[in-house]
């Protein structure tokens, strides 16, 4: 689940996905490999007795051998005996199968409604496992949660080894034992291979249990057979215990082979089946807790005071070696040294590990030692819920903080961080009030920064110039690179209050020179119509900051307006030399050098400007003029394959095609302007004129009476109405 959380999901499409691939897998198996496998043992269990009587036979044949004469009486005893056991089970099994049958059928029910519950229940204790360790552990008592928390850890990872690695082993050896039966053409191979590789989870006696049934088909099939058989099982043997247990499991159990086998025969003895399937889980468990009391005896007792000084000072070099391998850039010896930093390391060691991890990047290893340290530092919380938050986990963050108790002298630092995540999440108000509350607990001139800033983004400016005029300006721009007194002037602008603003942007630029800030002010004195000052500052810019983004369309409209307008030509093509896409300093070089006289260049820059704007209504408007003025009317009928909506640029196009003598396609223009343009006295005139033409006299009358009561001195269009 962990590989497909890498991928990018969250943890419930995490285990969704898992759920979908192991459905896929139970189809498949259902479908293909399970109905195989039934009738192999359903035949298998019908022709059980009359494989071992053959089995019985096919070995006194070969007790009769001469090399084994002296061994007769009690090797015949011996197999007699076994024959008689296994004839009688096989036949005991087969009927009482219809009894067997008949108390199955009873209990279908409760093991149905078991199998349709288990898989939501392990929905939920998987997505909420970690909840549900933290609310367990935060019931116990504060000095005994640290170490509660690393015992269940440890007991989960050993647990977590062992039936991984036996459940893995036991999947390999049944593929290996289908395949080798297979090619050597054992009977019902698929079941004794599922039936081996099912028994290899018993440690060391599942193998020679599972030899038993498939030892009796060789026999049943003749020696060659039972000759490859036992080859299979050599093989077998040899490659499990020299390449997959190892590789698999390794040594991470670190339980001696004999320890192993003493558990097993020993809790086989005393619990059957049950204690030979469970005996080395809770080995491992009991093996954990008693480490771990024996610890904390070692450290009280002061018995083993030289021990506890090389294992510190072996501590010490394990978070040593681990910052010396990230060094070195060996990440694999740097997770080694982790893991026995994490086991064997002091607490406040692995903090001090974890805030240099955090603080290069490393933030999946810094989470792995502050969750491990929580319980006894509180305050790494914060860390954690940070580290959650850099992977957008916004809720799980919110958790962490709000285990941080109000007693806590670490809850003002929760209570900004919950501020921090709040402004993440858009929730400005909400962060707003943490911060309110962080300000009870501390006048800390970050705090105070915090509200200046939300209140200067919730527009309450008048709540924000007091905020900042509680901070010292130079204190906080060495700190932060932020000004209060840019912030005060930028706020006294929203406000209308515009001498003040400029006071204070004064102040600021004059404290230290801040290209936004220059942008600023300059800005505000154009808008004030204050030319000649707003035109220093930007100078100021273009001297010592040419690389600062926009300010040439601000300068090049501030120097126009101080009839400069060769300068503010060259300020846009300036501009356009950094940016060829701005539509805005394009029209406004076209517009300027129109002004000179440079209709050429003006056309140029409107044709550069019209791929490139949105809304191309403006540029076509302009063209369209340009066009008319120059009476290029071709240029101008052109323009009408752009989809216009300017009714002025398309009565520009009418009045071309009236020049080019296509009166239908104008008069076409023209009705259908007619009522957006009704107020204009010009249209009014050239439309009465063309609704003449085409006949249209009665509409013609009304258009040119409109229009004189528009104009009512206009001789010639009198002159028209009389004509009528």
């Amino acid at each position: 689940m962990l590989l497909v959380e890498k991928i990018g999901l969250d943890r419930t499409m995490a285990i969704l996905v898992i759920y979908a691939i192991l459905a896929l897998l139970l189809v498949w198996g259902i479908s293909t490999a399970i109905p195989n496998l039934q009738d192999q043992i359903l035949i298998l269990l019908r022709n059980a007795p009359s494989y071992i009587s053959r089995a019985n036979s096919e070995t006194e044949r070969w007790l009769k051998l001469p090399i084994l004469s002296n061994f007769h009486g009690n090797l015949e005893a011996m197999l007699s005996d076994f024959s008689a056991r296994m004839v009688n089970y096989a036949e005991n099994f087969s009927t009482s199968a219809l009894s067997w049958i008949g108390t199955f059928a009873s209990t279908v029910a409760r093991v149905t409604v078991a199998i349709i519950l288990t898989p939501f229940i392990l929905f939920y204790l998987l997505r909420d496992s970690q909840k549900l360790k933290h609310s367990f552990v935060s019931a116990l008592p504060t000095r005994f949660r640290e170490t509660t928390v690393r015992m269940l850890s440890d007991i989960n990872n050993q647990l977590e080894c062992y039936v991984r690695g036996q459940v893995t082993v036991a999947i390999i050896i049944a593929i290996m034992f289908c395949i080798m039966f297979k090619i050597v053409g054992l009977r019902y191979g698929m079941t004794f291979g599922i039936l081996a590789g099912f028994l290899n989870m018993i440690p060391y006696l599942g193998s020679f249990i599972a030899m038993v049934p498939v030892v009796i088909m060789g026999l049943v099939q003749g020696p060659t057979m039972l000759i490859k058989v036992l080859i299979i099982f050599v093989i077998e043997q040899t490659i499990e215990g020299r390449f997959v247990s190892p590789l698999v499991l390794g040594n991470k159990l670190s339980i001696h082979p004999i320890t192993i086998m003493f558990i097993l025969l020993t809790a086989g003895s005393l619990y059957g089946v049950w204690g030979v399937l469970l005996g080395i889980p809770i080995y491992v468990s009991v093996k954990v807790i008693v480490k771990d009391i024996f610890d904390w005896y070692r450290s009280v007792s002061n018995l083993y005071q030289d021990d506890i000084e090389i294992k510190g000072q072996k501590y010490v070099l394990n978070s040593e070696k681990m910052i010396a391998s990230i060094e070195k850039q060996d990440l694999h010896h740097a997770d080694k040294y982790l893991k026995k930093a994490l086991n064997e390391d002091p607490a406040e060691v692995l903090v001090e590990l974890a805030e240099y991890l955090e603080s290069i990047g490393f933030l999946p290893q810094a989470q792995e030692i502050y969750e491990k340290v929580r319980f006894d530092f509180p305050e790494v919380n914060v860390n954690l819920a940070q580290i959650a938050a850099e992977d957008g986990n916004i809720e799980e963050a919110f958790l962490y903080l709000d285990a941080i108790p109000e007693e806590s002298e670490d809850y003002l630092s929760a209570l900004i961080v919950k501020a921090d995540l709040y402004q993440m999440e858009g929730l400005t108000d909400v962060a707003r009030d943490k911060l309110l509350e962080a300000s009870q607990l501390s006048d800390d001139s970050l705090i105070i920064f915090g509200l200046a800033e939300m209140e200067f983004e919730l527009g309450n400016f008048e709540q924000a110039i007091q905020y900042y005029a509680k901070l010292d300006n130079r204190d906080l721009l060495a700190t932060t690179g932020v000004s209060t007194y840019e912030r005060i002037g930028k706020s006294y602008a929203s406000l209308g209050k515009f001498e003040a603003a400029r006071e204070f942007l004064e102040k600021a630029i004059e404290i230290e020179y801040n290209d936004t800030i220059a942008f600023e002010l300059a800005t505000l004195l154009y808008d004030q119509e204050e030319y000649q000052k707003a035109n220093f500052y930007f100078k100021q810019i273009e001297t010592m900051s040419s690389d600062f983004e926009g300010y040439e369309y601000n300068y090049a409209l501030s120097l126009h307006a101080e009839h400069r307008t060769e300068e503010a030509l060259r300020m846009t093509q300036q501009g356009i030399s950094k940016n060829a896409f701005d539509v805005q300093l394009l029209l406004l070089a076209s517009q300027l050098s129109y002004e000179l006289h440079d209709t050429q260049s003006a056309e140029s820059y409107l044709k550069q400007a019209l791929p490139l704007a949105e809304d191309n209504d403006e540029i076509v408007l302009r063209l369209s003029a340009l066009y008319l003025e120059e009476e290029r009317f071709d240029d101008l009928v052109a323009l009408a394959d752009y989809e216009v909506d300017s009714v002025l640029a398309r009565w520009n196009i009418a009045r071309a095609y009236q020049a080019l003598d296509d009166e239908e396609e104008a008069f076409q223009i023209y009705q259908d302007l007619s009522k957006d343009l009704a107020d204009n006295p010009e249209f009014l005139q050239d439309y009465a004129y063309i609704l003449r033409e085409f006949g249209y006299r009665d509409q013609a009358r009304v258009t040119a009476e409109k229009y004189l009561a528009l104009v009512p001195d206009d001789v010639n269009m009198q002159t028209f109405l009389e004509d009528y």
